[in-house]
């Protein structure tokens, strides 16, 4: 049962990775594409049956603030720009979620869009391509490390965790 999980688990990381490189601009709609293929899988109508599931929920939670983003702002939201604290309240109030909720989906989408640059930058240079998600965090690493990510990816990755680092350090004034 585990080895086919597992096996299962590559299958579908395969897929989404066929699916970023076939795409040339990762934006907010595509990350709402991919949420509401995870809230379409069986496991997750399963887990909504029973009610039990909280990453179901999550995920749920998610795709409404990003929606709630793109009604505000439009579909190219968050390309290359941070959205100020009044887009973010009025994106908040629309959501029926805090700011600090808005902050992890916005964090989120950014993750996957550094994570697609990467991607095809390593399409581009003809690196192999991760095949698990473990190999793909090892494999980012190691680019950063050895100064093989692009600057574009590389600058993005380290705003968004000095953004992090921030919101972290505020939390516990």
């Amino acid at each position: 049962m585990v080895e086919r999980n597992e096996e299962k688990a590559k299958e579908n990381f395969s897929k989404e990775m066929e699916k970023m490189l076939n795409t040339d601009k990762f934006d907010l709609s595509h990350f709402i594409s991919e949420l509401d293929v995870g809230l379409s899988s069986w496991r997750a109508k399963a887990a909504n049956l029973t009610g039990s599931n909280e990453d179901l929920k999550q995920l749920q939670d998610t795709k409404a603030m990003l929606e709630s983003i793109q009604q505000v702002v439009g579909n190219k939201a968050l390309n290359g720009r941070v959205l100020d604290r009044r887009s973010k309240i009025k994106i908040a109030a629309k959501a029926g979620k805090n700011v600090n909720d808005i902050n992890v989906a916005v964090d989120s989408f950014m993750k996957m869009q550094s994570m697609h640059k990467w991607l095809k930058e390593r399409q581009a240079r003809g690196d192999p391509l991760p095949q698990s998600q473990e190999e793909a965090q090892q494999l980012m690493q190691m680019d950063m490390q050895n100064g093989k990510m692009g600057e574009e990816s590389n600058e993005s990755y380290i705003k968004q965790m000095k953004k992090k680092q921030k919101r972290l350090a505020s939390k516990r004034r």
